[in-house]
């Protein structure tokens, strides 16, 4: 009984449904109407479009091994060249490793494009004598545009430390991406 009473409940609720649908759906029925359109686009003169699977970025990795005006010195300066005409360079990452004696107190790190400039301290570890060393890979993020140089420094503070080197294994590396102007203008980037 309890099974033909639920299917009489579902069927009144079925025609109740279709009654108040039919009592507000009054309206008539329109046809949509397409036109078939051809787009052009001429390799003289293409049509300007953006994939946002790709932002038009060029991969940008550089590396410089530590220069020799900054063996004898708690300061050194490291220059990866200067961005295209048209490009500007975008770095995302400094990486580097450094030696020194005596082990200084810390290692202050600074990039810039003339200005603004991003700083950070990278850890410092003492090899048990008279060295130490500092490793470290910073996210940073910072716009070199063009004609500027990528410039990276490095100053050791405390306990007169001088930088030391091991030809082949100390470096400062910037990595991050590059962008063509030429193609997609590079905005103006703001500053107060």
């Amino acid at each position: 009984m309890s099974c033909i009473r639920t299917y009489l409940l579902v069927v009144i609720a079925s025609v109740l449904a279709g009654m108040i649908g039919a009592a507000f759906g009054t309206g008539t029925a329109q046809a949509v109407v397409s036109t078939l359109v051809s787009v052009v686009n001429p390799t003289t003169s293409p049509v300007a479009s953006l994939n946002v699977t790709d932002p038009g970025r060029i991969a940008y990795q550089s590396e410089a091994p530590v220069p020799a005006n900054c063996f004898s010195g708690a300061f050194c300066d490291f220059a990866f060249g200067p961005v295209p005409v048209g490009h500007r360079v975008v770095v995302q990452h400094i990486a580097g490793f450094f030696q020194f004696s005596p082990v200084p107190t810390y290692v202050n790190v600074f990039a810039s494009s003339p200005a603004p400039e991003t700083s950070f301290y990278t850890p410092v570890s003492n090899n048990g004598d008279t060295t130490g060393t500092s490793a470290f890979d910073q996210p940073v993020l910072l716009y070199v545009d063009s004609g500027q140089t990528v410039t990276v420094e490095a100053e050791l503070f405390g306990n007169s430390g001088a930088f030391l080197t091991t030809v082949g294994l100390d470096f400062v590396a910037v990595s991050g991406y590059e962008l063509d102007c030429t193609v997609a203008n590079c905005a103006a980037i703001a500053s107060q």
